[in-house]
């Protein structure tokens, strides 16, 4: 007895993807100019102001109780510097995959992204309530703009729209 294979399906049976509004294209770029900007300012921060390190090795070492020497600060620098840029380098593949994934039509990633530019942007008030550097507020205001338009495009009517019918046609299939 010989069985014959399924006949592939036709394209009414197949879920559509649906339209990806150019409002989503637009937050997708943005919201990478965002983690672009994110990640020169970090790097530049970490080049410029080297102060940064050392004061970070010298709390480090004071919390640990025991005396230490210039050497050991010295030390300590050489292994945070990399170990800050690998972690800047994650941080940003990790956003970078929400944002892709926002593109995609998932709605749990636009939230995601909703919420990292909230945090962005009490980071910013914060640093402008300080009165920091005008380089860093620089670099913090240009990261806050990207991030907070992004998050307006996801939200746009056709947005919200493309994320409700991607959603739709997940389900079905």
């Amino acid at each position: 007895m010989d069985i014959e294979p399924a006949p592939p399906p036709s394209d009414r049976e197949l879920p559509k993807q649906p339209e990806r509004p150019k409002a989503i294209d637009t937050a997708f770029l943005l919201a990478l100019g965002g983690v672009a900007i994110s990640i020169v300012s970090t790097l530049l921060t970490m080049v410029i102001r080297d102060k940064w390190a050392n004061d970070y090795a010298r709390q480090f070492l004071d919390g640990s109780g025991k005396a230490f020497t210039d050497a050991d600060v010295a030390n300590l620098v050489s292994t945070i510097k990399p170990v800050a840029a690998v972690a800047v380098f994650v941080g940003a593949g990790i956003a970078a995959l929400f944002v892709y994934k926002m593109r995609a039509g998932r709605n749990w990633a636009r939230i995601v992204l909703t919420v990292f530019a909230i945090f962005g942007a009490m980071g910013l008030f914060s640093v402008l309530v300080e009165a920091g550097a005008p380089l860093d507020m620089m670099w913090d205001v240009a990261q806050v703009a990207f991030s907070v338009a992004a998050v307006v495009y996801m939200f746009k009517p056709e947005s919200t729209e493309y994320f409700n019918q991607t959603k739709r046609a997940r389900q079905r299939s």
